[in-house]
């Protein structure tokens, strides 16, 4: 019983965890991103060459790159996942409700073709 309360919370916490990850990089992180690819080319484009502004702004943008491409495999994995656990369910309810249907009769024999 203790397993079971156990595995019912951590799904939950973990599906919690998961919905602030994505909201997080779909509200904060996506729509900042442009402007900061801009704020690069705009120091790439000044002279003389400030290095450390540089640096810091391509470390960042390789960051929010290596945070969106992660958290889009992440869910790209989830949901095939979760296709994959529904489609298991179908057939499995599927074949439980055919066999529901099917009458078996144990009086009746298997139909032979010879014709003997």
């Amino acid at each position: 019983m203790a397993l079971a309360v156990y595995s019912a919370l951590s799904a939950v916490f973990f599906f919690y965890i998961c919905a602030i990850m994505i909201r997080f990089s779909i509200f904060y992180m996506l729509p900042v991103y442009p402007a900061r690819l801009m704020a690069v080319w705009q120091v790439v484009q000044h002279w003389p060459l400030d290095a450390s502004k540089l640096f810091k702004l391509v470390f960042e943008v390789l960051w929010r790159t290596a945070v969106l491409v992660s958290l889009s495999l992440f869910a790209y994995r989830l949901l095939q996942t979760a296709w994959g656990v529904l489609k298991f369910l179908a057939q499995t309810l599927w074949q439980k409700f055919r066999k529901i249907l099917t009458v078996d009769d144990p009086g009746v024999g298997p139909v032979s073709s010879s014709g003997n």
